[in-house]
């Protein structure tokens, strides 16, 4: 019998394995049904839907087209559009709740304006401390602050 090194045994070439596929993977943009789900029935936004499938916007609108789903007008879309947030006020599944950080900025902008600080003064002070603005901006301006008080 020959050992495992003998150069008598035969090569035994291992089989082969062939994998068939029949699964395509279908862009989300290119299924009617996806976008009428999203567009006609959950109400989502054009802006909405491209962000939850890493899609350029202009995608989704010429598809939506393409399937015949007509496009909502701007005064469609903007009765759908909730209200814009309030500084302190943060957006979850299309419902506003609290915004915690922006919360403590107003408890903050309150104690300077109790301390006798003025708009103007205050929104030097948010600028300094480099609080963001709710647009995410480095300013602050001071009608900005004195609406964010007037309205909390």
């Amino acid at each position: 019998m020959a050992g495992p090194n003998s150069t008598n045994t035969a090569l035994i070439p291992p089989p082969k394995i062939t994998m068939i596929s029949s699964i395509q993977h279908l862009p989300s943009y290119k299924s009617e049904c996806f976008l009428r789900q999203k567009y006609l029935e959950e109400k989502l936004s054009i802006r909405e839907i491209a962000a939850q499938i890493f899609s350029a916007r202009s995608t989704v609108a010429w598809h939506l087209k393409a399937f015949g789903i007509p496009l909502r007008s701007e005064d469609e879309a903007n009765k759908l559009q909730k209200a814009q947030l309030a500084y302190g006020e943060k957006r979850r599944n299309r419902e506003p709740q609290s915004h915690q950080r922006e919360l403590e900025t107003i408890e903050k902008m309150q104690e300077l304006r109790a301390q006798g600080f003025s708009f103007r003064k205050i929104a030097q002070v948010l600028t300094a401390m480099k609080i963001p603005t709710k647009e995410g901006k480095k300013k602050w301006h001071p009608f900005v602050i004195q609406r964010i008080l007037e309205h909390s």
